[in-house]
């Protein structure tokens, strides 16, 4: 019976202030106990401090996937399994200390316990970083379209070539061959509409950069374990500007620089980088956290729910969703690697009867399923 005021020196959750003070202090040993019982280079450690606190890393393997598509086999879930343990692959286990075959100069590789040889080898051939991307990239955009923000670079025939094509007067045949290859890089992967979203009502406040704005994005894969995504973002924002002002500079009366800062925060990208354990950068968390403010508005407009439990319903279903897809797509970039670099084996054609792949020892990780331009109807 005792007043609010006077039990707990006025706090009304005493017990659960208590147990979260705890149970920081338990994650903090758990941290301290990683960093000095584990070598630096120990594959667990890599794995645990990459993405403890990422919350799409930590999706898997408790999300459920949101189509069959998404579905894990028995080889990609016992990969993903692997890689966020930081244990070896159970596939590789026969393969250690082989060749990766590379083309052209490419640094030698060879296969490691863990797969990082196999995810970063640098000129493979096959395509597998470039499907690993574009189904990274489709994935997320698709979810903004879906919510109703206008996108641009949700399929191969939606890009976005045409941002800093008024920036130069000049026709092709006058550009230098480096500056022909600036101007590639600098097409941006996607670009995110959010000027019809000036106004969210309960979501307004804490601001998030999208509202209001267009931002251009960018994605990338980041096999490395020495670099952290986010570091790896701002790489990428830093060699934006570099260009875009050694454009102006070489071409006077160009107006790449002033473009880009029409974009977004001051010319601030939107970089999503997806690291190895799929921890991924914090310009994910910016486009999902603004993508389920959206969706939100419509939910409490449906139903009778506050908006503080709407957001986090959809963001929390988002974040699963992602972070999901994330690690199944670099179970499939290690097995599909694994299986023309290093195995070398030929694809194999899907079987009707999907129970059959136990027998398959090396499977084609998209199991014969329709994609880009071979959806029927497209």
């Amino acid at each position: 019976m005792a007043p609010t005021s006077g039990f707990g020196f006025g706090y009304k959750k005493l017990h659960k202030i208590i147990q979260d003070i705890l149970r920081e202090l338990d994650y903090k040993a758990v941290l301290l106990s990683m960093q000095e019982l584990l070598a630096g280079d120990d594959q667990r450690r890599l794995a645990f401090l990459s993405s403890h606190d990422n919350k799409f890393a930590n999706a898997f393997p408790l999300a459920l996937a949101p189509d069959k598509l998404w579905r894990f086999n028995p080889f990609e879930f016992s990969t993903s399994i692997a890689r966020k343990l930081g244990l070896p692959v159970p596939l590789l286990a026969s393969h250690i200390g082989a060749t990766i075959k590379t083309e052209g100069r490419s640094a030698r590789a060879i296969v490691d316990p863990y797969g990082n040889g196999v995810a970063g080898a640098p000129g493979v051939k096959g395509g597998h970083t470039r499907d690993m991307h574009d189904g990274f990239q489709r994935f997320i955009v698709m979810a903004a379209k879906k919510a109703g923000v206008s996108v641009k670079g949700s399929s191969p025939v939606d890009t976005c070539n045409g941002v800093f094509g008024a920036c130069l007067n000049l026709g092709e045949n006058q550009l230098s061959e480096g500056a022909k290859v600036t101007l590639q890089k600098l097409i941006p992967d996607f670009l995110i509409n959010g000027r019809a979203f000036c106004d969210l009502g309960p979501y307004n406040d804490p601001p998030n950069r999208l509202i209001g704005r267009e931002s251009l994005g960018e994605v990338k894969t980041l096999a490395r374990t020495d670099l952290t995504p986010d570091a790896r973002a701002a790489q990428f924002q830093s060699d934006v500007f570099k260009r875009v002002r050694d454009l102006d500079l070489t071409y006077p009366g160009s107006t790449f620089e002033e473009v880009l800062k029409s974009y977004g925060e001051d010319g601030k990208y939107l970089v999503l980088v997806d690291g190895p354990f799929s921890n991924l950068s914090g310009d994910v968390a910016v486009l999902t956290d603004f993508i389920a403010r959206v969706r939100a508005c419509r939910v409490i407009q449906q139903r009778n729910i506050s908006p503080k439990l709407a957001l986090a319903l959809v963001r929390n279903s988002l974040t699963q969703s992602i972070g999901l897809m994330s690690s199944l797509l670099w179970a499939r970039h290690i097995i599909g690697r694994f299986r023309d670099a290093v195995v070398r084996a030929p694809r194999q054609q899907a079987t009707e009867d999907q129970n059959n792949h136990f027998d398959d020892v090396f499977p084609d990780p998209w199991r014969g399923g329709y994609h880009g331009s071979f959806v029927p109807g497209a």
